[in-house]
């Protein structure tokens, strides 16, 4: 499994060599979640910023090559970033 992450600078195009892939990715502010079950020879599309994963859903290892519009196209694990960060927590009467 490629666990929940994003491309904060790059769209994702995916296509798969060989084994099963399902792949997912939730729209921008949560509007829609999209699963694709993908075969050998598909591709799937993660836009720019999506919250994506995917996971091989056979017994056999598999193959994908996976493309990126950008040079640099960033990556942040969404599970980490949410479990490690220092919350800001406000200071101050707020009454």
């Amino acid at each position: 499994m490629n666990t929940p992450h994003t491309h904060p600078r790059a769209t994702e195009f995916l296509f798969l060599v060989n084994g099963a892939l399902e792949a997912g990715f939730i729209e921008e502010n949560g509007a829609r979640f999209v699963v694709n079950t993908l075969a050998p020879g598909q591709g799937t599309i993660f836009p720019k910023g999506s919250i994506h994963y995917q996971i091989n859903t056979g017994c056999e290892p598999l193959t994908f090559v996976a493309a990126l519009n950008d040079e640099d196209p960033g990556a942040t694990q969404v599970a980490q970033r949410c479990e490690y960060s220092d919350p800001v927590i406000p200071q101050g009467d707020w009454r």
